[in-house]
């Protein structure tokens, strides 16, 4: 079959077979090649050109910019970290890495970049634990306050059961305990046990 013939503009004069590459019409990466029989007065396909494209080695990719090929880099899909706040990005678009990032995954959410690796601020860190268990503490003696009330108010008008005064004062004693747990041990913190209706 002959082949086609193509003015400046690319459009058949003669009628006839050429071989195509088609790109992608948004990122212009190259996508395949196949054969377009071309009718007298018919363009190129949408999106293709009869120039081949380079050829591109692991993590490259051959784009259309124009009316010229190029060759970028391909990072679709991969998984940085942001060398300032640790964040991760899943890289979406072709190009270069983005600056200030790393493949390295950071290990605690209180590392911080060194040039080089993640390293631990372990004083934020066991900042943070410290406030976890502040928290939690704060919460547990909420717990507390509202089961002693009650009882402090049946002990007090002489109306509660003898195991209801026990229950008392073992709440009133893990109140206390709470009160007395050294913060600066978390997150290495022995919580002392709850009491039940069955403590005694």
């Amino acid at each position: 079959m002959n082949m086609a013939i193509l003015d400046k503009n690319n459009i058949a004069t003669t009628s006839g077979v050429l071989t195509v590459f088609n790109y992608d019409g948004k990122t212009g990466e190259y996508l395949d090649s196949c054969e377009e029989y071309l009718s007298e007065g018919v363009g190129l396909p949408a999106n293709s050109c009869i120039e081949a494209p380079p050829k591109t080695s692991t993590g490259y990719i051959a784009r259309r910019v124009g009316d010229v090929w190029d060759v970028v880099e391909d990072h679709r899909g991969k998984t940085l970290y942001s060398t300032e706040t640790g964040q991760s990005v899943t890289i979406s678009e072709l190009g270069a890495l983005p600056v200030n990032s790393t493949e390295l995954v950071p290990n605690t959410p209180y590392d911080k970049w060194d040039g080089k690796e993640w390293v631990t601020d372990e004083i934020a860190q066991h900042d943070a634990d410290i406030a976890t268990a502040t928290q939690q503490r704060a919460e547990l003696l909420v717990l507390a306050n509202a089961a002693i009330t009650p009882l402090t108010d049946a002990v007090d008008l002489g109306m509660a059961a003898e195991e209801e005064t026990v229950l008392l004062n073992n709440w009133r004693r893990y109140r206390v305990q709470l009160n007395r747990i050294e913060m600066d041990a978390a997150p290495n913190i022995n919580w002392p046990e709850m009491p039940t209706q069955k403590n005694k």
